[in-house]
């Protein structure tokens, strides 16, 4: 027998076919917007205006690079990257610090739509600004998360007094105290690490709010005591991607409508035989 020929079943046999390929579609079109992107590198060495950032309080490019705490205005500092980044992304700079005017901070994950307080750019005059920091600390202050009393490095939420992690070192052998270094910070949606002339300051596990993605530097506290500058600048967005999770719940679909296939057809199929035996 041809269950083709059949009005009911052929009716069912083409519905059934039409939901599998349109499930077959789904799959194939989740696993494609889900591929990871190429990666995106952009250099910048501030010898001349690039138009890639906007500076505001203090910051200024100056001397073929960025002075983000001037060692001269209690004042704060911002250099915000024009467009949000993409991620996972990785961020190499070059450093130099002199004195102890507080902190230099890495902003991303960043909400930069707040008004920063007067002496402190990684928050508001009112209280704290979402997002995430990584803080290099040249004063040693008794405060959250208790006395400190060595220079450190750090990851912030929301404010400079909410440290998620941190390490501490000594002062004299903070290595931003020893001429230029080289800053390399690697960040994905759960993870941060952050490597100082190739050794390892911060490797933290943390789940990050990814509702922000504004990304630039500031500087906090001056006191007109610290110069802190960067250079060199190259971030690589979308670099590091890991392999993205094939759907499964959109194939536990489709073996469910090809399983409601198996069992309708033979449902009916059953059916249309008893009614012929009971003839």
């Amino acid at each position: 027998m041809n269950i083709l020929r059949i009005p009911h079943l052929k009716h069912i046999f083409l519905l059934c076919l039409l939901l599998i390929h349109a499930e077959i579609l789904l799959v194939a079109s989740c696993v494609n917007a889900a591929s990871p992107s190429s990666p995106l590198i952009t250099i910048d060495d501030f010898s001349g205006d690039s138009g890639l950032w906007t500076y505001r309080g203090v910051a200024i490019r100056s001397d073929g690079g960025v002075i983000l705490l001037d060692n001269n205005t209690n004042e704060y500092s911002q250099l915000w990257f024009n467009r949000d980044l993409g991620s996972p992304f990785k961020v190499e700079f070059d450093a130099s610090g002199v004195g102890f005017g507080d902190t230099a901070i890495m902003m991303f994950y960043k909400n930069r739509n707040f008004n920063p307080s007067s002496s402190n750019g990684f928050q508001a005059g009112s209280g704290p600004a979402p997002g995430y920091g990584i803080e290099f600390d040249y004063y040693a202050y008794s405060g959250d998360p208790g006395s400190w009393g060595t220079s450190h490095v750090g990851l912030l939420e929301d404010h400079t007094t909410n440290h998620v992690a941190y390490n501490m070192s000594s002062a004299t052998s903070f290595p931003l105290f020893l001429g230029w270094v080289k800053v390399v910070v690697a960040i994905n949606e759960t993870h941060v690490s952050v490597d100082i002339n190739g050794t390892r300051w911060l490797d933290v596990n943390h789940t990050f709010s990814m509702s922000n993605r504004a990304f630039g530097f500031c500087g906090g506290c001056n006191w007109n005591t610290m110069l802190f500058k960067i250079d060199n600048m190259k971030i690589t967005e979308y670099g590091d991607t890991p392999a993205q999770p094939f759907p499964y719940q959109s194939l536990v679909y489709l073996l469910l409508v090809a399983g409601a296939v198996v069992i309708g057809t033979r449902v009916t199929l059953s059916i249309i035989r008893g009614k012929k035996k009971s003839k």
